[in-house]
């Protein structure tokens, strides 16, 4: 997600989802991190100066499935939001268009095999298919106990 904040940012995110182009790269220090960051951003000196900063915490049962699903799904939606708190702290969202940026096929294949490897970590003993297809137990009570994904805000 991507909060834009006025008029000014709401006119280049429209140009934005209008023209495209925003690319993806991720962090993480090693295939068995605790943590990754994907960062979405327009390549070059893009007009823009908008980033979408996902973090996944991969201790959390719920961080290493998202981003699982991120990988096989091979591709990462970028919601641009904005938002009003009128005078009686009522919040009102508005979505103004949501842009997927394609993750290619090796850094899909990398990022399912840290997410498989976090999940191995959290529920010892799956291996192979049954992380998948099986309803693994202790996976259900995994992610029944953790916290949802936090969302990260553009910084102004």
């Amino acid at each position: 997600m991507i909060a834009i904040h006025d008029e000014h940012e709401r006119g280049v995110a429209e140009a934005l989802l209008t023209r495209g182009g925003m690319q993806l790269s991720f962090i993480a220090k090693n295939h068995d991190a605790d943590e990754l960051l994907i960062t979405c951003w327009e390549p070059g000196p893009g007009p823009s100066g908008l980033t979408a900063r996902l973090r996944f915490d991969l201790h959390d049962a719920v961080h290493a499935c998202e981003l699982l699903l991120l990988a096989h799904r091979q591709s990462v939606a970028v919601d641009f939001l904005t938002e009003h708190i009128d005078e009686w702290d009522d919040r009102e969202i508005h979505l103004i268009g949501t842009m997927n940026i394609a993750i290619d096929g090796e850094v899909g294949a990398t990022l399912a095999e840290i997410a498989t490897r976090a999940l191995r970590r959290l529920v010892p003993g799956a291996s192979g298919p049954a992380i998948y297809h099986d309803g693994v137990p202790s996976l259900e009570r995994l992610l029944k106990s953790s916290r949802p994904p936090r969302i990260y805000r553009h910084p102004r």
